[in-house]
């Protein structure tokens, strides 16, 4: 809990750092279910279709092509849980280093390190301030 749930960079949801805290995050996880659904099996119930043990033991276990697919195109959020494990000295650090280092080289280094600093997607649907459209009727003294 105390790497993994509260240090957000280190978090093993993978959709998270491709969509945050927004509603397309749904989405990204329904490809997720339905790669696992098509190699006919279900996810765990209690986790997250992204969780990257998951990912892992789908591949390793069930569908190692699809499985690979999946963490190949989520590879810079991979890419970042290792870094910031190993900053952190976690000893989980060799663990996600290993399996990042089982992934295709990154296009650029540099996606890891912006989407560091960046962080994830904010939302931006619905966020702003209530603005009135039509001016409110003003009530009438009586005297």
């Amino acid at each position: 809990v105390e790497t993994f749930d509260l240090h957000k960079r280190c978090t093993m949801l993978l959709t998270y750092w491709t969509s945050g805290d927004t509603r397309n995050r749904g989405a990204d996880m329904v490809e997720f279910t339905q790669t696992y659904r098509a190699a006919g099996v279900e996810i765990p119930k209690g986790e997250a279709p992204d969780h990257l043990p998951v990912v892992l033991e789908f591949a390793a276990t069930v569908d190692p092509a699809a499985g690979r697919r999946l963490l190949a195109k989520y590879r810079v959020p991979i890419g970042v849980v290792a870094r910031a494990l190993a900053e952190q000295k976690s000893p989980y650090a060799p663990v996600v280093a290993a399996v990042d280092a089982t992934l295709p080289s990154l296009a650029s280094v540099d996606d890891v390190s912006r989407l560091m600093v960046s962080g994830p997607p904010a939302e931006s649907v619905g966020l702003q301030p209530f603005q009135l459209t039509v001016p409110p009727r003003r009530v009438q003294e009586v005297l």
